[in-house]
């Protein structure tokens, strides 16, 4: 058993929307795009994979991609669903526990393991 010790989580900080918030391109596509189906039916892994492709590239070319993934980063690891700022959810817990690495800080999701 690991007893590292975690620092809690930052805070997070709510910063003002971009001034091109508004015009982001995930704005009116369905909430299935990005979190995938609602209605309980288990999709294959060709039509996620499918769906997530669609998904990452409506975020390649958003003009606010930085504000959405630090807004995202800011949420534990446990908070993580869905495809946001053109990645998945574990791709983002991955990039949470690097940047948690990197700064000596284990995250809640390591010091369990």
């Amino acid at each position: 058993m690991n007893t590292t010790t975690s620092a809690p989580p930052p805070k997070l900080l709510w910063q003002r929307e971009p001034a091109d918030w508004n015009a982001r391109p995930c704005l009116g596509t369905p909430i299935e795009l990005w979190f995938g189906p609602e209605d309980g039916r288990r999709e294959s892994p060709e039509e996620a994979a499918a769906r997530e492709e669609e998904a990452k590239d409506l975020c390649a070319w958003c003009p606010v991609v930085e504000f959405c993934l630090e807004t995202e980063l800011a949420l534990s690891p446990f908070d993580q669903h869905g495809i946001r700022a053109g990645l998945t959810a574990d791709e983002r817990r991955a990039l949470i526990r690097r940047r948690a690495r990197r700064s000596g800080r284990a995250t809640r999701t390591e010091a369990v393991a």
